[in-house]
């Protein structure tokens, strides 16, 4: 008489299996997450941001600079207005060192 054994899958195997399945579903999207968080935006043409700025020389505030010019300029206010109008004021161009040289400030 031929009698025919049933393999019974190890309980901890299966266990083993199921954990890591889980795990690798948890890692999936995590990844999934990350890669769709939103990345820091930076300024582009048509967008109006600010910035209140103030400038301290040896510890004492000096009065907000005038009316300047340009894509990123103050109205006088202690506020930096972004405005880029082209691509080359967009983006990393967008920054303090071209707000200072619109202001004709220069640093020694």
């Amino acid at each position: 008489m031929v009698t025919k054994m049933k393999m019974r899958p190890d309980a901890r195997t299966a266990s083993s299996l199921r954990r890591q399945l889980i795990l690798a579903g948890i890692v999936v999207v995590a990844a999934t997450a990350v890669a769709l968080m939103p990345r820091a935006k930076l300024p582009q043409v048509g967008d109006h941001w600010h910035a209140r700025y103030l400038v301290v020389i040896c510890g004492k505030p000096v009065p907000d600079m005038p009316l300047t010019r340009g894509a990123i300029h103050t109205q006088g206010d202690g506020v930096i207005h972004v405005e880029p109008k082209t691509r080359a004021e967009a983006g990393r161009n967008a920054n303090l060192g071209r707000f200072f040289a619109t202001a004709g400030v220069t640093f020694v």
